[in-house]
């Protein structure tokens, strides 16, 4: 299935070599790769519609020493769309006067498709909804983004599986409504995501369902409210997948 990773650091750090083991999953996620990072001043996304392991683009992220606070990094087995760049994620925009980008883990049966979309994936069709609701809204305090992302869910997540990352640089946004399909790791450094742990090392635990949390800097500081959608209980629903 397809993969996330999120890193929010304490202060600019490099995730070339967490980046660089991720990337070798891309044997079950053959058909495409992308990473978005940097910090509050913007975003810098790179991404192909290849191979991560294959990739020389990829491999060379993974031997820069590349520092930032913040990264999400996606490698992709097509569910919804073609094999092109336009499919692959990061999704990328600008709203509120920021830079946005996400990825996302699952696969959103008869969600449709949102204005202004490129490609064809249910991913970006979230995204873009999202962008849209940021910019009719306003908000820009970062609890209050959390809300608007949380209010998209509530219909998203009846649709399927949603385990996305989305970033401005500066607050890292997570949620799942699976269990058990993405991890979060806890260090001196900050917190580390990805949808199986990436490390040995003790310490990684599921994220909590059907919550929005925010982290910033690294640390914890929000959460939304539970969100209630037709799947939250996971109550005879049965999650069909083409991963």
């Amino acid at each position: 299935m397809c993969q996330v990773l999120g890193i929010s650091y304490a202060k600019p750090s490099h995730f070339n070599k967490a980046w660089d083991k991720f990337r070798m999953r891309a044997d079950k996620n053959p058909d495409g790769w992308g990473i978005a990072y940097g910090g509050s001043q913007g975003l810098t996304v790179v991404k192909e519609p290849h191979r991560a392991d294959w990739s020389p683009l990829a491999a060379a992220i993974g031997m820069a020493p590349l520092p930032a606070p913040m990264m999400i990094g996606h490698i992709r087995r097509a569910t919804r769309g073609v094999f092109a760049l336009v499919n692959t994620h990061p999704f990328f925009a600008q709203a509120g006067g920021r830079d946005w980008a996400m990825v996302h883990n699952g696969s959103l049966s008869g969600y449709g498709y949102s204005p202004g979309q490129h490609g064809q994936t249910d991913s970006e069709a979230f995204f873009l909804r999202f962008v849209d609701q940021l910019d009719s809204s306003g908000q820009g305090h970062p609890y209050d983004v959390a809300e608007v992302v949380a209010e998209e869910i509530q219909d998203a997540g009846r649709h399927g599986k949603l385990n996305i990352l989305l970033t401005d640089g500066e607050s890292l946004f997570v949620h799942t409504n699976l269990p058990g399909s993405l991890y979060q790791l806890q260090t001196r450094a900050g917190i580390m995501l990805c949808s199986k742990p990436l490390t040995r090392q003790r310490g990684w635990k599921p994220v909590e369902t059907n919550r929005v949390f925010i982290y910033q800097a690294g640390e914890f500081v929000y959460r939304t409210s539970v969100i209630h959608s037709a799947n939250s209980e996971y109550t005879d629903f049965q999650w069909v997948t083409h991963f």
